[in-house]
């Protein structure tokens, strides 16, 4: 699942630094390049030198990772399919308003804890 998310988060930030991608995902930068390294191996992501800094490493997906996540992405959408044809059209509606309600508050509280973050990266006590 992790290798996933990140495959679905290079795809969305082609040529991004792995620290960004990291910090995107949650996930510690250690971590994280370890499973640079295992995808790497499965040559399923390209890692390059920044040309602007070459400490920094840039992110791209390989032609295999293009096909991997095609994949996953076609699995995904049968299996939901499947689900809600098994759904009056009404059930499918309140489904949909639901998860849209769901995606809302998630990304209303993404924006406050970036909002935490700042003020506790500056050193302030938040009010």
């Amino acid at each position: 699942m992790t290798q996933c998310n990140i495959l679905r988060e290079v795809r969305q930030r082609p040529g991004s630094s792995i620290q960004l991608i990291a910090g995107e995902l949650g996930v510690d930068i250690t971590t994280f390049s370890r499973q640079i390294k295992k995808m790497e191996a499965k040559k399923l992501v390209n890692r390059r030198a920044s040309p602007d800094d070459r400490r920094v490493s840039l992110l791209d997906l390989t032609p295999t990772g293009v096909e991997v996540l095609c994949s996953i992405d076609n699995y995904i959408t049968e299996w939901t399919a499947g689900i809600l044809e098994r759904m009056s059209r009404f059930e499918q509606e309140t489904v949909a308003r639901s998860l849209s309600l769901l995606n809302d508050a998630i990304a209303a509280i993404g924006k406050t804890d970036r909002n935490q973050d700042s003020k506790f990266a500056s050193n302030k006590v938040p009010e």
